[in-house]
């Protein structure tokens, strides 16, 4: 199995923090950020090995800190509190379909009956 995400780890500074919390007070609740941690955890409780893990890194991503309300408010359709732009600790600002990087996770199935790969 492949996964290509960018998880919470992939933004830099305290980015995926705030598009973790801009998530929770979006209108529409079906997506969010995910850890890569947990990620990694769901998978070996299901049975999979890791085989890989590695990152690509993105040019020419997100919007410069001073366009960043217009920016997340189009993205999130919704209006963000002045006191989220000011926690911002980055140069740039991203959203999850235009992230700094990617992580790429291989896992393959482990099977327990034969004890081997599949």
């Amino acid at each position: 199995m492949g996964i290509a995400e960018p998880f919470i780890e992939d933004f830099p500074g305290n980015m995926g923090i705030i598009l973790r919390e801009l998530y929770n007070m979006c209108l529409e609740k079906e997506e969010t950020i995910l850890s890569q941690e947990n990620v990694k955890s769901a998978l070996l409780d299901t049975g999979f090995k890791i085989v890989d893990i590695s990152k690509v890194k993105l040019r020419n991503t997100g919007v410069s800190t001073r366009n960043a309300k217009k920016y997340l408010e189009n993205y999130y359709r919704t209006k963000i509190p002045v006191e989220i732009i000011n926690e911002l600790k980055n140069d740039k600002v991203w959203v999850r379909d235009d992230p700094p990087q990617y992580t790429i996770i291989i896992a393959q199935k482990y099977s327990l009956a034969q004890h081997t790969l599949e």
